[in-house]
């Protein structure tokens, strides 16, 4: 099956056929709860219930969230593949219709149709125009943003409360004092007041340097960037802490790298874990077409021995009519058996996916993944037996969405989930229908429901939610309501009655406050959450 994988993903790129033009745009997570995840943008339009968000700072960009009903400025998700998130964690949306004019230091690139489906995706790579020495097109722009965040959970059990806080800055500074110099950083702290001695012993095990990098233009075909960052046509392999280089000609690119990988633990800066690679990628754009594939060849290594050798391939494109592909592999080519190095090729990860759009309010999707441990044979060295035993995480996922009329939206999704050590593979089914302007009420409101098998537990999932502006979209409230039973494997059956209530309030340009609660009533224990969010753009 692996062996068929990689033939496929490698005929693929030589198909005639080209992808959509999209278009990125950036938000924040605003508030989580155990259902939903809300996002603000600086506006929504031109996303619809059933789009998908991505996350842009793992390793691995996987789909992350499906929108589930929106406002002029926010929007209500529930997460895919069992991810988890922080208020203040950036995600970025693709749209089709030409987005408002930006404030300064948003980017706005092209990138192929999304695909509402778990695996990588190819985000959208840097699409600075060059400009000319000495135009005055290179003008400074300077944006981000500053937050604070404080959680506050609490039960009706003695003692039981839990005070989390969490601080974050991200700022971007384009052609410093009109330069061919810019500079990014994305840095977060976060700490729990009953853990300060973790901090104190370890300061990394609060803070967090997703992004800190220096990028200079050296010609319009040349450009270095220094620092921590996330190169987004190799993005599978993570942040690369050393120098990259980037050289463009015509529609080839071409890119070296040279520096080390951030410690496996704690994210910090780790020079042992040397890592050097090279990269070539086409993109293609014809009209409103667009075309990218990415090859790319990395060493990585523990104090100096080598740890992992490995090809990646990622492609994506309109394979023809309404059908859009996208697919990505990592390819092994190192090993060690028995003390003895050697040269391998196995296929590591995979994950290919197709879209179809029959109608133009239709949208058909499926996906399939197929992913292996990686052996980091230094890394992991006294663990190797254990990963030696190959357990393959392969998924199908198919999807439908059907937009009666404009403000009406419904769909369904289903996955099917098998582990080889598992007793019994886990089976998912999810569907909604969300109306976005209810009558009277003015409101957006989804009705969503979840059914989920797996070897262990059993149950289902009903909720309700609703949202709304008020004073032309300087405050929006929201509100929700979930039923939920379930049972785990030698357990009694378990039911919960979890409320939502929040207010987000815009108090000047760029300063939005949230407040939020939810409560969850079980059996015999009630939890609560309290969420206060402060943050200032710029």
């Amino acid at each position: 099956m692996r062996n068929i994988l990689a033939i496929a993903l490698i005929v693929s790129i030589f198909m005639p056929g080209f992808g959509q033009e999209k278009q990125e745009r950036r938000g924040t997570v605003s508030y989580v709860s155990s259902q939903h995840v809300y996002v603000k943008f600086l506006t929504t339009e031109g996303f619809k219930p059933g789009d998908v968000l991505y996350i842009p700072e793992t390793g691995h960009p996987v789909p992350a969230l499906e929108i589930r009903s929106l406002s002029s400025i926010s929007v209500v998700c529930t997460p895919l593949a069992g991810l988890s998130f922080t208020v203040g964690q950036e995600v970025v949306g693709l749209v089709d219709a030409p987005q408002p004019e930006p404030a300064p230091g948003n980017e706005v690139g092209q990138t192929p149709e999304p695909l509402p489906v778990a695996g990588p995706v190819a985000l959208p790579a840097e699409r600075a125009e060059p400009i000319a020495a000495g135009s005055s097109e290179r003008k400074e722009e300077v944006s981000g943003r500053v937050g604070a965040t404080s959680y506050t959970r609490f039960s009706n059990q003695e003692d039981d409360i839990s005070q989390r806080w969490r601080y974050s800055l991200a700022l971007q500074a384009r052609h410093i004092q009109g330069s061919r110099l810019s500079a990014e950083t994305n840095i977060a702290f976060s700490h729990r007041d009953e853990q300060w001695e973790l901090i104190r012993a370890n300061v990394y095990e609060g803070l967090k340097v997703y992004n800190l990098s220096l990028r200079y233009e050296a010609t319009d075909a040349l450009s270095l960037r220094l620092g921590r960052s996330l190169n987004p046509r190799i993005s599978g392999m993570g942040a690369v802490d050393g120098l990259q280089v980037e050289y463009r000609a015509g529609a080839l690119i071409t890119g070296l790298l040279l520096g080390s990988r951030p410690d496996l633990k704690d994210y910090r800066y780790d020079p042992s874990l040397l890592q050097a690679g090279a990269y070539v990628s086409h993109e293609r754009k014809q009209g409103k077409a667009y075309t990218q594939s990415t090859l790319a060849l990395v060493e990585q290594r523990n104090q100096g021995h080598t740890d992992r050798r490995f090809t990646y391939l990622q492609h994506a494109r309109r394979l023809f009519g309404n059908l859009y592909f996208f697919g990505s592999g990592e390819f092994d080519l190192y090993s060690v058996k028995d003390g003895q190095s050697g040269s391998d090729f196995r296929l590591t990860n995979a994950f290919l996916s197709l879209r179809y759009d029959p109608l133009p309010r239709l949208r058909l999707s499926g996906s399939y993944s197929a992913r292996n441990n990686i052996i980091y044979y230094e890394t992991y060295k006294s663990l190797i037996d254990k990963l030696m035993e190959t357990e393959a995480l392969q998924g199908f996922r198919l999807g439908a969405s059907y937009r009666p009329w404009d403000r009406l939206m419904l769909g369904v999704q289903g996955s099917y989930r098998s582990r080889p050590d598992d007793p019994a593979p886990s089976r998912s089914l999810y569907a909604y229908i969300t109306r976005t302007d209810l009558p009277w009420l003015h409101a957006a409101v989804s009705l969503t429901a979840t059914v989920l098998e797996t070897s262990y537990l059993n149950g289902a999932v009903y909720g309700i939610s609703l949202t709304r502006d008020f004073f032309n979209g300087k405050i929006n409230g929201d509100l929700g309501y979930r039923y939920t039973d379930y049972s785990l494997y030698g357990e009694l059956p378990l039911t919960q009655h979890v409320g939502e209530v929040g207010l987000s309030w815009r108090l000047r340009k760029g300063l939005d406050l949230r407040l939020s609660e939810e409560a969850t009533w079980e059996q015999e224990v009630n939890y609560h959450r309290l969420f206060v969010s402060l943050r200032q753009r710029f």
